[in-house]
């Protein structure tokens, strides 16, 4: 039908030949795609369930992630344009935001959906039509319990139909005791799964000399990243949190991307509350209209060095720094602030006071559903998109963000306890992991949407 009015000519690579068999030839209906950056994963997935959704009646494509907000950036744009790439979008009704994509001619729906934190959150999935063609989890590696992906396959098991395959995707992080690392590989152990493993090797010819340099040289100059980035090997990098950061990639200047057009449209503060012995520490981050997060510095008040303050002198130093900060940056003073703070008691004691010393006239709110594997998950998802960025301009003064670059870089895990390593400086992770969750959780109405 369809056919004759589409000319649909997908190119699948070879190692991906399990796409193309049968469930009964794979002897499941479960596919594993692991693999490295630019290795054509969810490219080549959505290129191959495309063809059902444009030639079978009923052949609906669900595609998830753990975190709905993340949609937007990510899957909804590649899928959108791998229907440009074939001429099939002006057949669609396509939304403005994320939402249904429907195909006009036969009504075959492709549904975004978030799995991850309540394995219910998938439990209202139904079509009026047909049956779940495809179910492809884009970025699996963001999941964190065995009980989300049963949540889901739950669903879908109302849903299926002879060709039906469910497809998790993900690069493998680095540490070895996580989730993704665990559970996957035990599904193709048991044989519940079949395994399609890809890097940029299989899709060489399709990258252009930019990314293709770009990798020889991180090859050169860090074999052990490079096994873990591009060739999706479980490396553990020597058990860094966040081996994504690098700073010839993620260091930039803010006012270049103002010259280039770019604005500034809110600024986010991240604050951790000190201790007797832990530091109070403000992570600065410019949310930019272009959808790039610039971390603009760090301040960090050691109790070693000034002695433990009450909630009255630590406000007054926040208040400080606002100050400093407004005046180094003075294109920033009417731009609109929030400030997210530790929701530990301490932390409330300091916002209730900071509100009150300022009147009122700051936006202020408590972290909400703090998560350490969750906000290492968002960061490192953000470092690797290169969506976080971070401001230098020449000498580091005692508010830039050298020392909390610095503490990325020796950030570790514990793996004899799988966890993040106890006694290390984190009080400037800690802000900049505060900050970022309110940019996910609480976006403004006119970004990252």
């Amino acid at each position: 039908m369809m056919s004759s009015v589409i000319e649909y000519n997908p190119i699948i690579p070879k190692n991906f030949a399990p796409l193309l068999k049968t469930n009964k030839e794979n002897g499941t209906h479960r596919i594993i795609a692991r693999g490295g950056r630019y290795s054509g994963k969810t490219t080549t997935i959505i290129q191959e369930a495309l063809e059902g959704y444009i030639t079978i009646p009923g052949a609906n494509i669900v595609v998830a992630r753990a975190d709905d907000v993340k949609f937007s950036k990510t899957t909804f744009p590649t899928v959108k344009k791998e229907l440009q790439r074939f001429g099939i979008a002006q057949y669609c009704h396509i939304p403005k935001r994320t939402g249904d994509i429907i195909f006009k001619p036969n009504g075959n729906i492709i549904r975004f959906v978030a799995t991850g934190g309540d394995e219910h959150r998938t439990k209202g999935l139904d079509f009026e039509k047909g049956y779940v063609h495809r179910f492809i989890h884009d970025e699996a590696q963001e999941l964190e319990h065995e009980f989300e992906v049963k949540g889901c396959e739950k669903t879908l098991l109302r849903m299926l139909g002879d060709t039906t395959k469910w497809i998790y995707i993900y690069n493998p992080p680095p540490f070895r005791a996580e989730f993704a690392n665990v559970y996957f590989p035990k599904l193709i152990r048991e044989r519940r799964a079949i395994e399609i493993y890809s890097s940029w090797k299989d899709i060489r010819k399709l990258l252009s000399q930019d990314v293709i340099d770009e990798i020889l040289k991180d090859k050169q100059s860090d074999f052990n990243y490079y096994l873990y980035e591009y060739m999706g090997e479980v490396t553990a990098t020597n058990g860094l949190v966040y081996p994504q950061f690098r700073r010839e990639k993620h260091c930039t200047n803010i006012y270049t991307h103002l010259a280039n057009g770019d604005r500034v449209m809110e600024l986010i503060l991240g604050v951790d509350e000190g201790s007797i012995y832990d530091s109070t520490c403000v992570t600065t981050i410019a949310i930019m209209y272009s959808g790039l997060a610039i971390v603009l510095g760090c301040f960090e008040n050691d109790p070693v060095k000034t002695g433990a303050q009450a909630p009255s002198a630590q406000s007054r130093d926040l208040i400080r720094y606002r100050e400093r900060l407004l005046t180094k940056f003075g294109f920033l003073r009417y731009v609109p602030r929030r400030w997210n703070f530790e929701c530990a008691e301490a932390g409330q004691n300091l916002m209730n006071q900071f509100v009150a010393d300022t009147g009122g006239t700051e936006d202020c709110m408590p972290v909400r559903n703090k998560s350490i594997m969750g906000d290492i998950k968002r960061v490192r998802s953000m470092l690797q998109e290169k969506v976080l960025l971070f401001h230098v301009d020449g000498e580091p003064d005692e508010d830039s963000a050298e020392k909390l670059m610095s503490d990325i870089e020796n950030y570790v895990f514990d793996e004899k306890t799988n966890t993040v390593k106890k006694g290390q400086r984190d009080d400037t992770i800690d802000s900049l992991e505060y900050g970022t969750k309110l940019i996910y959780d609480m976006p403004i109405q006119t970004t990252m949407r």
